[in-house]
Order: C-alpha cells, then structure tokens, then sequence
C-alpha cells in the first residue's frame, strides 16, 4: 500500500519463494516489491505481519536488510498484538 502524496508505503506479508523439489528459499518476490518500490521512488516505512503464518516464510527481515543497506534508516517490522503469545506457545 502506498500513498501517492508522501511516497510512504508499507508491504503486507511478505514471502520468500520455497521449492519444494528443490527444497530451497529464494527472494524472487521480495526483489519485485523492492524494484516496484524503487521506481516509483517509494519510501518504505514499514513492513507489516498481520498473523502468524503456517503457509509460508516471511522475506521481512531480507526486506528490512536490503532497503537499510538503500538508505539511512531501516524500516520497521510490525506484528500484531498476539503474535508473540502464539509464538511463544508454539515456538518451542
């Protein structure tokens, strides 16, 4: 989501690219959200997980990575509310 006016966008969920067949990660879409995000010259200003996600691995921290290395500030990593109560229940 973006608003035109500022140029301050945000991304939604994130994912990074599984392979089953090859069992690997990559960072296909990643890289198209910060290409989208460089041509139209957006400012992102943080990245959101809105749930806790069983069907598939956030590329937010790789976000966070890559537009800090871009600029002078790295964009936040928000998560709702109760996502730390259901990963401390089930990250064990």
């Amino acid at each position: 989501m973006a608003d035109p006016k500022t140029t301050h966008t945000i991304i939604i969920d994130p994912v990074l690219d599984f392979d089953p067949i090859k069992n690997t990660l990559t960072t296909g879409s990643a890289g198209i959200l910060l290409s989208l995000a460089k041509e139209y010259e957006y400012v992102v200003v943080r990245v959101l997980e809105i749930y806790v996600h069983a069907d598939y691995i956030t590329s937010s921290g790789y976000l966070q990575l890559k537009l800090a290395a871009s600029r002078s500030r790295r964009p936040d990593i928000c998560i709702g509310k109760y996502v730390s109560q259901t990963q401390d229940c089930f990250g064990q």
